[in-house]
C-alpha cells in the first residue's frame, strides 16, 4: 500500500466548496484555518513515519532498532550499523539454505563470498575483503552468521588473503598465507 501525502489541504478544501459560500468570507476563512491544521497534523505524522524508517534512520534511532534486535553498535558507523540491522532482519527470516547464506554473507561482508560444504553438517564461507574484518565488525559478522546457521550444523568463516598467495619453497613449505579462519 502506497500512501501519498497531500500537501495542499486548504486549497483542495476551498476548491470543493459550493457556490452558496461565495461572498461568505468568514466561512471560507474557517475552512481554510481547519484545513491548515489538518495539513500541519499530516505533515508531522509524515515526518514521524519517514524519520522512523530503518532506511532513513541515523544515530539514536538506529540504536533503538539495534535494541529491538539485541545488536549493539560498538564503534560501527551509521552505514555499517544499518547494513548489519538489515542483514539481521533477513537472517531471522532465513531458512539457512546455502544460497541464502551466500546472499546474506555477501551483503554483510560487502564482497564476494564462496560457500563450500566440508562435511554433511559442516560448511565454510570464504570471502576476500578489500580490508580485513576486525574488532566490533568481526564480532557482529560472527553473531549474524550464527543466527543464520541451521541447527546441528557447524560452520567456519574463512578470510582469504589474495595479497600473499600460497607458494612453496624447495622444501615444500608455504611462503605465503592462504587464509585466516575466524571461527
Amino acid at each position: 500500500m502506497t500512501v501519498t501525502q497531500i500537501t495542499d489541504h486548504a486549497a483542495q478544501a476551498l476548491a470543493t466548496m459550493s457556490n452558496w459560500t461565495e461572498g461568505k468570507e468568514r466561512i471560507r476563512k474557517l475552512v481554510e484555518i481547519l484545513a491548515d491544521q489538518v495539513q500541519l497534523l499530516e505533515d508531522v505524522i509524515d515526518d514521524v513515519i519517514t524519520n522512523s524508517l530503518l532506511s532513513n534512520a541515523a544515530g539514536v534511532i538506529l540504536d533503538e532498532y539495534g535494541d529491538i534486535f539485541d545488536e549493539l553498535r560498538g564503534n560501527l558507523t551509521d552505514a555499517q550499523y544499518e547494513n548489519l540491522l538489515n542483514v539481521v532482519i533477513a537472517a531471522h527470516q532465513s531458512d539457512g539454505g546455502a544460497y541464502e547464506l551466500i546472499r546474506l554473507a555477501t551483503l554483510l561482508i560487502g564482497c564476494a563470498t564462496q560457500y563450500f560444504q566440508a562435511a554433511p553438517a559442516d560448511y565454510h564461507l570464504v570471502y576476500f575483503p578489500a580490508t580485513p574484518i576486525t574488532g566490533d565488525w568481526l564480532t557482529a559478522v560472527s553473531r549474524v552468521l550464527e543466527i543464520m546457521r541451521p541447527a546441528g550444523v557447524t560452520h567456519a568463516l574463512v578470510e582469504g588473503d589474495p595479497s600473499t598467495p600460497f607458494t612453496l619453497d624447495q622444501q615444500n613449505l608455504d611462503y605465503g598465507k592462504l587464509a585466516t579462519r575466524h571461527f
